[in-house]
């Protein structure tokens, strides 16, 4: 990086502390970047004379402050509601296992807000995503399927099935990556089962990048559309496979229920005595079995009737319990 380019982050730095009157001094650019008081100092003076800034020293505040307000650095890369936007989704690199990678994250945000006068560490005491329950991943793993899906090559893994409890080796041709309720998923086409299948990453014990590369045609396939086009974290490509979905809801939880979004091709009809149709397309019964329990009696299953079997099976489980 050149000495012109270090000045300007540091400079960004600066002037973002200027422009919210907190009247920063030389000692906060030595501590903030490890350098050198000349170096610190330079910083000020390349503002002042490459930059023209109006930067003027308070000795009641014992810190620099401009003397026009109206003044600003002409670097900025975008809007400040692009940053924003940006700042609302920062929370979601939390969930990023690799630890080093949320480091160049948080270094990036930094330098895009502080030139825009947004006090991101301010700012991110307001806004928070917290996953109640989440698997731990290796960033090891992370970090090499990244690479995976960037050059399109092979990986040899070592998977155990979480509620199978069977370990395997498999060559798998990794095709997505997904972050679905806390928890990180491996779309891949699975050699040893000749088909896609999905993987957790917190069950990869082993992984190995292999030379090979992925065939075209499957990384052509669009399981991005997949996913967004099935019910849940689990795809068909059949669409012979998918079968409606009819559940009627109570009055009791009318509102949470038109206020809730289950499918983008959902169907939701109000009837005259309050309760709630609603209709959309599954293609797997896992999951949405477990969407249904949490509405208790407030909700009852009129189509397929393998679905509302597998419900009544699990109630006279539960019940046998209690």
């Amino acid at each position: 990086m050149g000495k012109k380019l270090n000045f300007r982050i540091y400079s960004t730095w600066f002037h973002g502390q200027l422009k919210r009157g907190r009247f920063p001094t030389v000692k906060q650019i030595e501590t903030k970047y490890e350098l050198s008081h000349r170096t610190a100092q330079r910083v000020i003076e390349y503002m002042r004379d490459d930059l023209e800034a109006p930067i003027e020293y308070s000795r009641k505040e014992k810190g620099y402050f401009y003397s026009d307000l109206s003044f600003d650095l002409h670097w900025p890369i975008f809007t400040e509601k692009e940053i924003m936007r940006l700042i609302i989704l920062e929370p979601l690199t939390q969930t990023i296992p690799d630890s080093r990678l949320k480091k160049e994250i948080k270094s990036f945000m930094e330098k895009l807000t502080i030139s825009n006068g947004i006090d991101l560490t301010e700012l991110k005491k307001r806004i928070s995503i917290k996953n109640v329950r989440y698997d731990k991943v290796d960033p090891k793993a992370f970090e090499m399927i990244i690479n995976a899906l960037n050059q399109n090559h092979k990986l040899n893994i070592l998977y155990e099935a979480k509620y199978k409890k069977e370990i395997t080796t498999r060559v798998v041709n990794p095709l997505h990556l997904l972050l679905y309720n806390g928890n990180w998923h491996l779309f891949a086409y699975c050699e040893n089962k000749h088909q896609i299948r999905n993987f957790a990453l917190s069950g990869i014990k082993q992984i190995e990048l292999l030379e090979d590369t992925i065939p075209q045609n499957l990384q052509e396939l669009e399981i991005g559309k997949l996913i967004e086009d099935n019910y849940g974290i689990f795809i068909h490509e059949n669409e012979a496979d998918r079968v409606n979905v009819i559940l009627k809801f109570s009055k009791e939880v009318t509102d949470i229920v038109k206020n809730q979004h289950w499918f983008p091709s959902q169907i939701l009809k109000e009837n005259k005595d309050g309760t709630i149709i609603l209709t959309f397309p599954v293609t797997d019964f896992r999951e949405i079995e477990g969407d249904i329990l949490k509405f208790g009696y407030h909700v009852e299953v009129l189509n397929p009737e393998k679905l509302r079997g597998r419900i009544k099976e699990t109630l006279e489980r539960m019940s046998r319990l209690y």
